[in-house]
């Protein structure tokens, strides 16, 4: 179903035709959808807060270039979505696509700069989250992938500075990233509980927040680069498989157990990570 404006006195060949445009495709037309595939295009620029929230028949969703923005909930709980096309909008509000359940890609398009939080929370099946080539997104924000527990693969964007608290929290079969050159910033829980196998950050990294890679059960060595400045609390603790922490670098501030017992912390000779490990009994090895 194409839906041009709002619900009017005629109606043919799946348009509704109205006398009158509106900007928002709000909760009442939202109502009226009933068919499972559904592009919402001009003349709209808003799609409302919940305006199909909770609908359950609709399988595609292609929004049209005139649309900007998408409302909190606006598609909340709609759980037989399995095809999305964000074509040109800009901002997707919190909550927007949480629970989407049957969701198994996801695209987020170059035009797409602010993503609040919570707005995929939840899409149990998604497997690959791609941002578009060009998508000038700097921030993650929290909680936006949080338990999308199939996730596998991830594309960040390539001017991306900072991953928001618990943006991927539970993401448990996420086993691989590949971060851009421009990450300044981990936030806490940012991975907490996640797949990885493997952890490769740039050179770039200013700070990891407390418990960033918590319970990642699967890493069996890191190397931090040496502009890390700040190593939270408890960043890789629960990693059970973790047999190496390398730290070339010599941090400001590093917080109560980094690491488990079992892992061996390799740094410099002297440097305040040395004195860290001596402080509080950790294996220590020398670069």
């Amino acid at each position: 179903m194409s839906v041009r404006g709002t619900m009017g006195n005629n109606y043919r060949t799946g348009v509704w035709v109205s006398d009158h445009n509106y900007d928002v495709f709000d909760r009442r037309l939202g109502k009226s959808m009933v068919d499972r595939e559904i592009r919402i295009a001009e003349p709209y620029r808003r799609i409302g807060s919940g305006a199909m929230k909770n609908n359950i028949k609709m399988k595609r969703l292609q929004i049209g270039n005139s649309v900007k923005e998408i409302g909190e909930e606006a598609f909340q709980g709609c759980s037989n979505l399995r095809s999305l096309a964000l074509d040109g909008v800009r901002t997707v509000q919190r909550s927007a696509f949480q629970g989407c359940t049957n969701l198994k890609t996801l695209e987020i398009p170059k035009s797409l700069r602010y993503v609040e939080k919570n707005a995929f929370m939840e899409n149990k099946a998604v497997r690959e989250i791609r941002y578009e080539a060009g998508n000038l997104s700097t921030v993650i924000s929290p909680e936006v992938f949080r338990e999308c527990n199939r996730l596998q693969l991830i594309v960040l964007p390539e001017k991306l500075e900072k991953v928001g608290p618990r943006a991927f929290y539970k993401c448990k079969e996420l086993d691989a990233i590949q971060f851009p050159a421009t990450l300044k910033e981990i936030e806490e829980e940012a991975f907490y509980q996640n797949g990885l196998t493997e952890l490769h950050l740039p050179n770039s990294l200013v700070k990891i927040n407390d418990s960033a890679f918590f319970k990642c059960t699967q890493l069996e060595y890191v190397r931090l680069p040496e502009s890390v400045k700040i190593i939270g609390k408890w960043v890789f603790h629960g990693c059970n498989r973790l047999k190496m922490l390398e730290i070339p670098g010599d941090p400001e501030i590093v917080g109560d157990w980094i690491v488990n017992r079992s892992c061996t912390i390799r740094c410099r000779k002297g440097s305040k990570i040395d004195k860290y490990c001596q402080e509080n009994d950790f294996l220590c090895e020398y670069l």
